[in-house]
């Protein structure tokens, strides 16, 4: 058991330092300023604009989510 225990410390250490190396705690607040950005009148008039800020959101998404759900299942 407490071999498990100090696995379990381990491998929550390692998902926090990887949290901060992907600089996720960023990385959530710009998805936070381009949604916002993407609920503003006119944003959409511009299409090439809008579909790159909305790719721009989903690859941010992508990137912060897997970790984030390994963070909540091991903190």
């Amino acid at each position: 058991m407490h071999e498990l225990v100090k696995r379990i410390i381990e491998l929550r250490d390692r998902v926090e330092r990887a949290w901060r190396i992907i600089r996720a705690d960023e990385k959530k607040a710009k998805i936070i300023e381009l949604q916002h950005a993407m609920s503003l009148p006119g944003f959409w008039s511009d299409q090439n604009k809008a579909k790159a800020v909305g790719q721009s959101v989903s690859d941010l998404e992508n990137e912060v989510g897997a970790l984030e759900r390994l963070r909540r299942e091991v903190l």
